[in-house]
């Protein structure tokens, strides 16, 4: 075998594995808690799902962005709502209506005759017409108020009281009512003034008044409203006096 001269084959030896030294996970974990390179963001380098990732403190909700069309929209919506309510409680409310007094002016006229004192009063109310509060049954020492409404339900009324007529018509018709000259009732009975003052103000109102009585016994009447000058005037005429008031 030697001398043939082909060298032998060299056998190939047993296969060694290194294994790593013990330092070398040390190494990777080195490399975990290694610092951010400089200029690095902490929030960009976090994962997802960790809380500061979006910069979000943990155990805190995320802020949404508030728009300002969307809060417009809402008070929109809001006013809505208010006025759809308002008119619908509007559709079951009942406007006020000027209904009067349930007491007839004929149940109650005679009272006025033979009241003691000197009084006037309408004989009768005008067609249509209607008292708007019972009326106030005069006394010696009383007054006498009368209210009533026309047919057009504007306002009328009748007073008689031991008072100035400038105090009179400041409580009934207007601190600045103004003299507007005289008035003659025509055909006035017994008891009735003939000659009237009249007064205006800027809202309207007239006012016709006279004096009635002599002595202790004198009142101012007051005949007023916002009525038209035909229906006051109708009223003076229809004005009677008391039995005391006649007798005077």
């Amino acid at each position: 075998m030697c001398g043939t001269g082909v060298a032998p084959t060299p056998r190939p030896g047993p296969s060694v594995v290194r294994r790593a030294p013990s330092g070398t996970m040390g190494d990777v974990n080195d490399q975990a808690t290694q610092p951010e390179p400089d200029g690095a963001d902490p929030a960009t380098s976090a994962s997802p799902q960790e809380p500061g990732a979006m910069g979000i403190p943990a155990g805190r909700p995320g802020r949404y962005k508030r728009s300002t069309n969307g809060l417009v929209a809402s008070m929109v919506v809001l006013v809505v709502v208010v006025v759809a309510a308002w008119q619908a409680f509007g559709l079951f409310r009942t406007e006020p209506t000027v209904t009067g007094s349930d007491v007839s002016y004929s149940d109650v006229v005679g009272s006025f005759a033979y009241a003691d004192g000197t009084w006037v009063y309408p004989s009768a109310l005008p067609d249509g017409w209607r008292l708007n509060a019972d009326p106030l049954v005069p006394t010696a020492e009383g007054l006498l108020d009368i209210a009533m409404l026309t047919s057009n339900d504007t306002f009328v009324g009748v007073h008689v009281e031991d008072e100035d007529v400038e105090d009179l018509l400041e409580t009934l018709v207007d601190t600045a009512a103004h003299e507007q000259g005289t008035w003659t009732l025509p055909d006035a009975p017994a008891g009735v003034p003939s000659t009237w003052k009249v007064w205006t103000d800027e809202g309207g109102d007239t006012a016709y008044t006279a004096t009635i009585g002599t002595g202790g016994r004198k009142k101012t009447v007051v005949v007023y409203g916002s009525a038209s000058t035909e229906d006051l005037q109708q009223v003076l005429g229809l004005l009677v006096a008391s039995s005391s008031a006649s007798a005077s």
